[in-house]
């Protein structure tokens, strides 16, 4: 059954590498409409033949709202912020017109040439995304990486050479000014990207040192854009500092009022579960929301919590930990294999949480409420890009409901509470899976099994021949058990429980009493049954025991009109 699966899965490869870019692109046209469409039309904008034919090989055959936009803004050497949400294409929205405005402005190759745009990025990993994209869409252009991590003397050997863009780290931007070996006097664009990020990493000090390099006596000031997701003090500090007051300068927010600041293609959800659960949830939630081949991206609070989870035998989906500790070279093998699929799993800090260019990522994963809106805006925004749906799911225990509701009330967004997936859940999203690989091989394929199958057909019923192909593609050779598991911490052998009241619960401590009651005086409810969940009415109390208790529980239990007991194979809506 193995063959039959990767056969399956080639093929699949096979045809959509044969498609035209257009149907490349077709998931991200996916929530644009036709007038989005026509005012991101490349006729609209001052874009050179053969730029357009480099996008259309990436699958780009439209701009974004925050590319067109900003695009003229930019490419007219205006100063400008732009606020824009998470996941809409902000890297393009800057590079493209620069790239545009330098071309279009003459090209030298001279030796030893000074930069003429200045890219400050917050993270190592985002200055060689950034360098890529530019590379991407000219070829005539030499761009430098500047970033810590990397020998001193390459990235002066490429300075030396000449060059027309620095993309680089204020910290290692810093050091190289300070040594002689950089030169901002031919800067005239200077780009801020993920302006709130860097400071959150403590560059604010570093940016304006840099920048006062940038603007010297007796020429024209360069160019300022600054690109954040968030607006904070320090950049309407800096704005005033930095940029021009007149028409020369434009704020271009895409956010504006609206309640909802994550990216709008992305589903909430949340999940309450007992910290020693998290590795079995994780990896049932990638077969869940992944498929076979899909990506994610699980987003822990510390280094320590990362290593846990990426030596856990529960989660068994290939994957790789990065953050902070891991060497630098290794931190760019492991994201280049995470972009080929390799690593299907992806369990950093947020290191990886703004702007790296991870396509086509299905499902992010943050194991515990986040302590700051800005923190939960950029690590959902890595799924649901660009326009295409994604799912964010936010584990919590049952203690955090509060620090869940703050992040609701700050990012205006509702988490739809759901349970952990049961194994029959895991099962039928199996399935799905492997109808989806069938449904995707072609005729001409196909044809060349139906000897075969018209073999199988005299053995066995149709249906029975496509239950079974169905069983070996999802590598299915046994039927999940029926375990009596809790909701909320999936452990065997428990039972999950509602109890209502007719007023309110203010707590546990009404449930805990009730219980003491009928089970005994030795039953502790704090020690045994810990994870109390409750209603968004308060009305009802939702609690797991040890399945011994059950009996004893039943007998003793009489409904009356002001409080009722049940157990219960589904969560209801969780405060």
């Amino acid at each position: 059954y193995r063959t039959l699966q990767s056969l399956a899965v080639n093929l699949k490869s096979i045809e959509d590498n044969d498609q035209s870019s257009n149907n490349i692109i077709s998931k991200n046209e996916f929530n644009f409409n036709a007038a989005e469409k026509e005012k991101g039309n490349f006729s609209n904008f001052n874009i050179s033949e053969k730029t357009i034919q480099k996008l259309k090989a990436r699958g780009i055959n439209f701009l974004f709202p925050v590319q067109y936009e900003s695009y003229n803004a930019i490419y007219h050497h205006k100063d400008c912020i732009v606020q824009a949400r998470t996941g809409t294409g902000k890297t393009l929205a800057f590079t493209l017109p620069l790239v545009e405005h330098l071309q279009n402005a003459g090209l030298t190759h001279e030796r030893g040439r000074r930069p003429q745009v200045l890219i400050m990025e917050p993270t190592r990993e985002l200055t060689k995304q950034i360098s890529d994209d530019l590379q991407s869409i000219s070829s005539d252009l030499n761009i430098v990486t500047i970033y810590g991590g990397k020998k001193y003397e390459d990235q002066e050997f490429g300075l030396q050479r000449g060059c027309d863009i620095i993309v680089a780290t204020p910290g290692r931007l810093q050091d190289l000014i300070n040594n002689g070996k950089v030169s901002l006097a031919n800067i005239n664009h200077v780009v801020l990207d993920e302006v709130d990020r860097m400071l959150d990493m403590g560059f604010k000090d570093d940016v304006d040192e840099i920048l006062s390099h940038a603007f010297q006596a007796g020429r024209a000031k360069p160019q300022i854009v600054m690109f954040s997701a968030t607006i904070t003090p320090w950049v309407k500090q800096a704005s005033r500092k930095y940029m021009s007051t007149d028409t020369k300068f434009e704020m271009i927010d895409l956010i504006k009022d609206a309640r909802e600041k994550t990216a709008t293609s992305v589903q909430h959800l949340a999940i309450p579960i007992p910290s020693y659960s998290r590795a079995n949830v994780i990896d049932s939630l990638m077969k869940m929301y992944s498929g076979n081949d899909g990506r994610a991206i699980c987003f822990c609070e510390t280094k320590r919590e990362c290593d846990e989870l990426s030596v856990s035998h529960e989660i068994r989906t290939e994957s790789h930990v990065l953050h902070g500790d891991i060497p630098q070279d290794k931190r760019e093998l492991v994201l280049q294999r995470f972009r080929e699929g390799k690593y299907r799993l992806l369990i950093t800090t947020d290191v990886a949480a703004r702007g790296l260019d991870v396509p086509e990522v299905d499902l992010v994963i943050v194991t515990s409420p986040p302590k700051d809106l800005e923190s939960y805006i950029h690590r959902s925004g890595r799924t649901g890009r660009a326009g295409k749906a994604g799912i964010a799911i936010c584990l919590f225990r049952p203690n955090q409901s509060i620090e869940l509701e703050a992040v609701e009330r700050r990012a205006g967004i509702r988490f739809k509470r759901i349970q952990a997936p049961k194994a029959q859940d895991v099962f039928m999203a199996h399935a799905s899976n492997a109808a989806e690989s069938i449904e995707a091989v072609s005729e001409d394929v196909r044809s060349n099994f139906r000897t075969v199958a018209e073999e199988l057909m005299k053995k066995m019923a149709p249906i029975d021949i496509i239950s079974a192909a169905l069983a070996c593609i999802s590598g299915t050779s046994t039927v999940p058990q029926q375990q009596s598991l809790s909701l909320i911490t999936k452990q065997e052998d428990y039972t999950t429980w509602q109890m209502t009241v007719s007023d309110e619960f203010r707590g546990p401590a009404l449930l805990y009493f009730t219980l003491k009651k009928i089970l005994g005086q030795d039953f502790s409810g704090r020690r045994i049954c810990p994870d109390v969940l409750f209603t968004r009415d308060k009305k009802s109390a939702i609690f797991e025991l040890p399945n011994k208790y059950e009996a004893k529980l039943i007998h003793g239990w009489r409904d009356t009109n002001r409080m009722s007991l049940k157990t219960i194979t589904k969560l209801p809506e969780i405060d």
